[in-house]
Parts: structure tokens; C-alpha cells; sequence
């Protein structure tokens, strides 16, 4: 689910919701379940620039293969792709991004 919310030109407001569950396999009895929010916010400055803010928050229960893929290990949360992200060592992860965005 996603909602999105334009006030003005410069300000921009998004909010969304996801939920993922594996399915039981792989001798799996309490497949993975992650559930995540995220807001951001956008303030432009002029046309070709602003700032932009990102939260997310991600809660994950349940078990999911490890990285060997044959063993069975407790999921952990991850925000964001492999490559950009780091897993929590727990079940939650919260994280903020903020920048400067120009377009030429």
C-alpha cells in the first residue's frame, strides 16, 4: 500500500506499507514474515533542487534459510537491497536517509 500527498509544488509527502511471507518448505514450520513502513518527505528548494528525508521501519518474524542455504536460522530484518543495506542483527531495523537531490 502506498499513499501520497502533494500540498504545494515544493513539499511531498509518501507513505507506505509492505508485507512479505515465504510459505512453508525447505523443513521451514515458522516461515519468515516481514512487515514494513516507510515515510519520506520532499521540500524543494527551487525547480532543480531540494531535500529529501526517508524512514523506514522493518519488523520480521519467524525462520528462513541461512546463507549456506541448508540451514535453518531465525530471519532478520533488512531495509533496503543486499547491496545497499545491512541486516540487523535482530528482528527490527529502523533507518533514516536524508540528502540534496539536483537535476541538471
Amino acid at each position: 500500500m502506498v499513499g501520497h500527498y502533494k500540498p504545494t509544488p515544493f513539499f511531498d509527502v509518501a507513505a507506505g506499507y509492505s508485507l512479505t511471507r515465504a510459505t512453508s518448505s525447505n523443513g521451514i514450520k515458522d516461515p519468515a514474515k516481514y512487515q514494513q513502513i516507510s515515510l519520506s518527505q520532499y521540500h524543494g528548494l527551487s525547480k532543480s533542487t531540494g531535500f529529501y528525508f526517508l524512514q523506514a521501519y522493518q519488523h520480521v518474524t519467524g525462520q528462513t534459510l541461512g546463507s549456506n542455504g541448508a540451514s535453518i536460522v531465525n530471519a532478520t530484518a533488512s531495509v533496503g537491497d543486499g547491496s545497499d543495506g545491512s541486516p540487523s542483527a535482530g528482528s527490527s531495523q529502523f533507518v533514516v536517509t536524508a540528502g540534496i537531490v539536483h537535476w541538471f
